[in-house]
């Protein structure tokens, strides 16, 4: 259970409140969207439909007497994030649990964690939380650090190919940056991609790295890369062995993830492919990842670097 400061309602009905710390025992789940169609992964059963954008009653409203809700900027697997604005802090992102998750208890559990996580993992490449609390109709929300640039997934997108290897050794060098508060706190990430990665351009330096989803950290030793069976956690092109088995997490799974990721930045595309899940499931588990330099003569990777991530992939 969530220990947090309980704030008085103000006159929008928001609750305002902060978060203490987090219970590792609380269970998961991680529903995925599908077109504008919520879907249970496990048996792909519907559990209702995304509010179009333009029809959000958020949208215009303040909330907590302070944040103007004034566009949605993404949709993600269980919330949408709002751009908002605070008299003092300017843009900030709001996110709340989408409404049909709001009274699954299990839901808001790890909704209220990745708050927790955000605030005490806190450093210059992860996005700074600042509170959260309930809307009037009693969905969490949290807000937290609006963050403008360009995601690693759409600049890798536009790259079609390899990133030169100073500047992908740059990127991945402030991902380790952002991962050493979390692992001194004991938090596993388990969900290290590209999408969840921004370039931004902060006073005049470009390619500044901002982690924007804890939403599947959890504390080492509670961490599993299973949560039911047959319910995968993470995404399976990132996963590390240990987590395509569901075994127990410690801070080497996000290691093996980051070097999935510098693998993928230096050769333009990761070390095992296929167009099905599984099948890539299977190849981290029994397969060693083929060596840039024999993979892609062409590509000059410096060999210390090459080194570093092949332990990474170790």
């Amino acid at each position: 259970m969530l220990s947090r400061d309980v704030g008085e309602a103000d006159g929008s009905g928001a609750r305002v409140v902060r978060p203490k710390s987090a219970d590792p025992t609380d269970p998961e789940l991680h529903p995925e969207r599908v077109d504008d169609t919520l879907v249970d992964p496990v048996d792909g059963a519907p559990r209702g439909t995304l509010m179009e954008a333009a029809e959000d009653p958020l949208i215009g409203r303040r909330v907590g007497n302070r944040y103007l809700v004034e566009s949605v900027i993404a949709d993600g697997g269980m919330g949408r994030v709002y751009l908002a604005t605070d008299p003092e802090r300017g843009r900030v992102a709001l996110k709340t649990l989408i409404p049909q998750y709001s009274v699954d208890r299990d839901l808001v559990r790890r909704f209220r964690r990745e708050v927790t996580t955000l605030q005490e993992a806190q450093c210059p490449h992860v996005v700074a939380m600042y509170e959260w609390g309930e809307l009037p109709d009693g969905r969490a929300f949290f807000v937290m650090e609006y963050v403008d640039g360009v995601s690693l997934s759409d600049e890798l997108e536009t790259l079609d190919g390899p990133m030169d290897p100073r500047r992908a050794l740059r990127i991945t060098l402030q991902l380790c940056a952002a991962l050493v508060p979390a692992h001194a706190l004991g938090i596993v990430h388990r969900d290290l991609k590209p999408d969840n990665l921004m370039l931004c351009r902060i006073d005049g330096e470009e390619d500044v790295v901002k982690v924007l989803d804890f939403g599947l950290a959890k504390p080492m030793g509670e961490a599993l890369g299973i949560t039911q069976p047959g319910r995968l956690l993470g995404t399976p092109v990132y996963m590390s062995p240990e987590q395509c088995r569901g075994k127990p997490l410690d801070e080497r799974s996000d290691i093996y993830s980051l070097g999935v990721l510098l693998y993928e930045l230096l050769c333009g595309e990761p070390p095992f492919i296929h167009d099905q899940p599984y099948a890539i499931i299977k190849m981290h588990v029994a397969e060693a990842p083929v060596a840039p330099s024999r993979r892609e003569p062409r590509i000059l990777i410096p060999k210390p670097l090459e080194w570093m991530l092949l332990c990474c992939l170790h």
